[in-house]
């Protein structure tokens, strides 16, 4: 099987067979991801992007098929195989079934219910799993079906901060809403893999926000939790809720990873508060640290499980992992205004030494676990203006850039400073 990759899906680089991957980046222009990727990819085939004002790093797979050759590079290379930047489609599935083509991904449907939260809390409702109660009172926590990192989740603590949404249009006129109690308490994150002889648990991630943008809080990036921040009973309590959730999703025969956003509150209890059924801005380190998945190469067993016929049967249960791992994630975007960047940075590892940061190497495969590093990559260049809302990086460290309450530290100010997309 002829299996191709684009490089901003850097999950990709982890696979073992690399040699025999083909990776598809834009080679229109001389783009960032072009740049960088044929410095370390072997069987690089560039598309060609048709005329559209999309930015190619805003393209989904359906900007793809409609807006590159794609369609004919897969003919002329007998590609039948791709992974999906971000999400499925049904106008990709009817492509990719025409043409003979595996979609790594889950699919269409699934991704859809999962990410939909009203349908995912009717879902952990049916299996009994912890969840914040609904209701109409207040202090409470109000998300649309398709609220994503922070966008479309409202903290509301009085009804007439309700209208004020309203009036300022932040939700649309008759729009379903799903409306929780407000839980106190910390934001973690998990990963389970699932496929069809496997349930697997990551290690733990904070969820880190920002400061509150009106009723919404933005979401800055994660942080790796060690192991043993967490007493035992607790580490028993979350294997015990996502043991069972994993169980839920394989009876379902979900396929791939489950990103499961939860709350901790004081009392040590637990509260799922949404799903996301896709590659994310966790799944990059665990592909790059085996050690956050129980030491499995998880990007080599997630092609197999979905390009190869399996039976579905009792599944073995991986537990969460004892890591030391501390490293985290900022995802960089411009919030209010559209904006010209006026420089921008070579994709690659940064060194961190002695509070300086140097670029090293465009070649991400070889991480330290032993020097502090910094992977950096964006598909803007120079001069590009970009739309308000718009995420222009994503930074990976391999150490905390959070304080203890999910805040930058000195180190994050540090970075941000050297990362600096204005002169």
């Amino acid at each position: 099987m002829n299996v191709a990759f684009f490089p901003s899906v850097m999950e990709s680089i982890y696979h073992t067979n690399t040699k025999d991957i083909i990776f598809l980046p834009f080679s229109v222009n001389g783009t960032q991801e072009y740049e960088w990727a044929r410095k370390i990819f072997k069987n690089l085939i560039g598309l060609n992007k048709k005329e559209t004002k999309k930015h190619y790093s805003e393209f989904e797979i359906d900007d793809l098929i409609k807006y590159t050759n794609l369609t004919d590079v897969c003919k002329k290379y007998r590609i039948n195989a791709i992974i999906p930047p971000l999400r499925s489609s049904k106008y990709a599935e009817t492509w990719a079934i025409q043409n003979n083509i595996t979609l790594i991904s889950a699919s269409f449907r699934t991704q859809r219910n999962f990410e939909n939260k009203i349908w995912f809390d009717k879902f952990l409702k049916k299996y009994a799993l912890p969840k914040p109660k609904m209701t109409s009172h207040f202090p409470s926590v109000m998300q649309t079906p398709q609220s994503e990192g922070g966008e479309g989740t409202f903290f509301i603590n009085k009804a007439s901060e309700l209208k004020d949404i309203i009036e300022q249009k932040l939700i649309k006129k008759n729009a379903k809403l799903l409306m929780r109690e407000h839980i106190k308490g910390t934001t973690y994150g998990i990963t389970i893999f699932i496929d069809p002889s496997s349930i697997i648990l990551s290690a733990l991630r904070k969820q880190c926000f920002g400061s509150q943008n009106g009723f919404q809080k933005l979401f800055n990036g994660i942080q790796w939790m060690k192991t043993n921040n967490f007493n035992k009973e607790t580490i028993k309590s979350i294997n015990n809720v996502f043991i069972k959730l994993g169980k839920a999703l394989h009876q379902n025969k979900f396929l791939g990873f489950a990103n499961i956003d939860f709350i901790i509150d004081g009392k040590g209890k637990i509260f799922i508060i949404e799903c996301n059924p896709r590659l994310s801005n966790a799944t990059f380190q665990i592909a790059a640290y085996p050690e956050l998945i129980s030491g499995i190469k998880i990007f080599d067993v997630y092609v197999k499980s979905l390009t190869k016929i399996k039976k579905w049967t009792d599944p073995k249960i991986y537990e969460i992992p004892n890591t030391i791992f501390q490293g985290s994630t900022i995802n960089i975007k411009i919030h209010n205004v559209p904006y010209r960047l006026q420089k921008t940075f070579k994709n690659g590892v940064y060194a961190y030494y002695n509070s300086s940061i140097k670029y090293k190497t465009a070649d991400i495969y070889h991480l330290s676990n032993k020097h502090r590093e910094i992977v950096f990559y964006s598909e803007y260049k120079e001069n590009e203006v970009v739309n308000k809302k718009t995420e222009i990086a994503e930074l990976f460290m391999n150490f905390p850039v959070y304080n203890n309450e999910g805040t930058i530290n000195k180190k994050a100010k540090k970075i941000l400073n050297f990362f600096t997309f204005s002169t």
